[in-house]
């Protein structure tokens, strides 16, 4: 058997072979590193878009509707439609018809169940 010296010994531990070992490469880690810079940057420029773009120019082309005060309220607008039975309603492609829906009546409802002209 053969004695190594302390300093012989330390020198070939030391000398270990790392190819089995897998480790990023430059091209890798460079690659890695410009993916998360694009996405943070498309996340923090998409948001920044959608904040502070001028949602007035996009409103602009759209025109403008007068409130002259004649606006109907939900029981005005129920009160103006008026169907004669439940075939009218269906022929109308309406049913079924709710409390609060235009058209709805009690007279639609026998049973009172809320659900007018049911399917």
């Amino acid at each position: 058997m053969q004695v190594m010296s302390y300093e012989k010994a330390a020198a070939q531990r030391a000398h270990v072979n790392h190819s089995s070992i897998p480790r990023w490469d430059s091209r890798s880690m460079r690659a890695i590193f410009l993916l998360a810079a694009a996405v943070i940057l498309g996340l923090t420029g998409g948001y920044a878009w959608s904040k502070w773009s001028n949602p007035a120019s996009s409103q602009a082309a759209l025109p403008s509707v007068a409130d002259d005060g004649s606006r109907e309220t939900a029981e005005e607008v129920q009160e103006t439609v008026h169907f004669d039975n439940c075939a009218a309603v269906r022929a109308a492609g309406k049913a079924p018809l709710f409390p609060g829906h235009p058209g709805y009546s009690k007279d639609l409802d026998p049973d009172g169940d809320g659900v007018a002209c049911p399917p």
